[in-house]
């Protein structure tokens, strides 16, 4: 009854995270800007997504992730990003809608709430999502092309973001 236990408030803990998240990006607005909005047109042809695949850019998070909702695809969007910075931080998004990390993370969440109670758990959690990152770094450095610019971005963007939430990356 202890592990059923600790499984159930785990799987709270997360749920919870995950309904507070959703509901601060349905209160932002959508992306209106038509720049953006066609360079999110053309990093999904350089990163390969579907042209079919329906996405939608939030801006004014608190910081940049993606996630589903509705049954499109979310982008929420920090403000302050360049035109350039822009075209990288969509291009590690959408690497991650390509690496299928949202399907991922679920499923390590799952295995982290039915093992809750073991510590080499919890910290291979933390790998695992510290090498989801790193890989879609390496590939939407190589996509955009510039791996010094790309760089100065990600620590930008990275920078204070360490919390995990079920259904984002």
């Amino acid at each position: 009854w202890l592990w059923f236990a600790g499984m159930v408030l785990t799987g709270i803990w997360m749920l919870t995270g995950n309904c507070k998240q959703k509901r601060k990006i349905k209160a932002l607005p959508d992306s209106r800007d038509a720049a953006l909005l066609a360079e999110l047109e053309a990093v999904k042809v350089l990163v390969g997504v579907d042209n079919k695949v329906r996405i939608r850019i939030k801006e004014g998070a608190e910081t940049t992730f993606l996630t589903r909702m509705r049954g499109q695809y979310v982008i929420a969007l920090e403000n302050g990003f360049s035109e350039e910075e822009q075209r990288q931080v969509l291009a590690h998004e959408l690497t991650h809608l390509v690496h299928g990390d949202l399907w991922k993370n679920f499923v390590a969440a799952a295995v982290l709430a039915a093992f809750w109670w073991n510590p080499v758990i919890w910290l291979a959690f933390r790998r695992f999502r510290r090498d989801m990152e790193i890989y879609c770094d390496y590939d939407a450095a190589r996509l955009t092309g510039d791996r010094k610019a790309y760089a100065t971005t990600l620590v930008r963007a990275a920078a204070g973001t360490e919390r995990f939430l079920l259904g984002t990356t």
